[in-house]
């Protein structure tokens, strides 16, 4: 299976944001390791999520997944894999990594060793 390995010394910031996701939903969560690798999304991401999850009666969570999939300009068919309407392999915009994320939604990327 693909994934992304993770980054090898990510700011310290990054770092502290990733243990505090873990620690808060009490499991480590693959998607914020994706995002490290651009940590202005990290940030971004953790942000609108705060929002969410403190309940702030301003962005419900629905709310959040349709402004997530028109910022990444998320197309028919890619709408329709995620759907469980068509087999994500044949959608030639998803990288390998999307595909595996599709494919098992619950796996946890693989630790690097040392």
């Amino acid at each position: 299976m693909g994934y992304l390995k993770p980054k090898d010394n990510p700011p310290w910031w990054v770092r502290l944001l990733l243990w505090l996701g873990d620690l808060g939903v009490k499991r480590r969560l693959p998607l914020t390791r994706i995002l490290a690798h651009h940590p202005r999304s990290l940030l971004s991401v953790g942000l609108m999520e705060g929002l969410v999850t403190h309940h702030d009666r301003e962005v419900s969570s629905r709310q959040l997944q349709l402004v997530r999939l028109w910022r990444h300009r998320v197309s028919q068919e890619e709408l329709e894999a995620l759907q469980g309407l068509r087999d994500p392999e044949t959608v030639k915009s998803f990288s390998p990594s999307e595909k595996a994320v599709i494919r098992n939604p619950d796996a946890s990327p693989k630790e690097s060793p040392g």
